[in-house]
């Protein structure tokens, strides 16, 4: 009695972690809250070193090929390239992954998806049957192979345009 354990690994998050308080419960189940174990000797913190890492990839520069598209006659791909930086890596499509959301005019979401064969580069494919009309862009969500991960919604702070335009079907364009 008396003592307690933790055990920590390489797969817990490294960084220092904070002890916020002791909670004691006897065998009639009276309990109390102790804080500030610093008046009892404890540090306010340990350091963990050599676990995971748990800040998310960070945004360096994000460009788009086309903001306007023409699928009346064929569907057409924008590709969305992306530098991004992480410590463990930045995750281009697995369970936590990276992609660019739009919004349709009509309130539909889509999404410009990646593949880790291909870093730093995510697609979407718009056809005929897309509605057409203005798409907002809305987010870039980046993540790392442990999950970390940020939401980036002030995309034109890094050159990308608010919104990109399909064009409708039968919808006039000038040459």
């Amino acid at each position: 009695p008396g003592e307690l354990q933790i055990t920590i690994d390489n797969e817990d998050v490294g960084g220092e972690w904070s002890i916020s308080a002791l909670y004691l419960e006897d065998v009639h189940g009276n309990s109390a809250r102790i804080p500030n174990l610093s008046d009892y000797g404890m540090p306010d913190s340990i350091k963990i070193i050599g676990g995971k890492e748990a800040d998310p990839p960070i945004l360096n520069a994000i460009s788009i090929d086309k903001v306007t598209v023409d699928v009346s006659e064929e569907p057409q791909t924008i590709t969305v390239s992306v530098d991004a930086s992480d410590e463990s890596g930045v995750n281009w499509g697995d369970t936590y992954n990276t992609d660019l959301t739009f919004r349709d005019s009509g309130g539909g979401y889509h999404y410009a998806r990646g593949s880790n064969d291909n870093p730093g580069v995510l697609q979407i494919t718009i056809d005929n049957e897309d509605v057409g009309g203005e798409w907002e862009i809305k987010w870039l969500e980046l993540a790392d192979v442990h999950g970390n991960s940020t939401l980036i919604r002030n995309l034109s702070d890094y050159g990308l345009p608010d919104y990109l335009y399909v064009l409708k079907t039968d919808e006039p364009t000038s040459d």
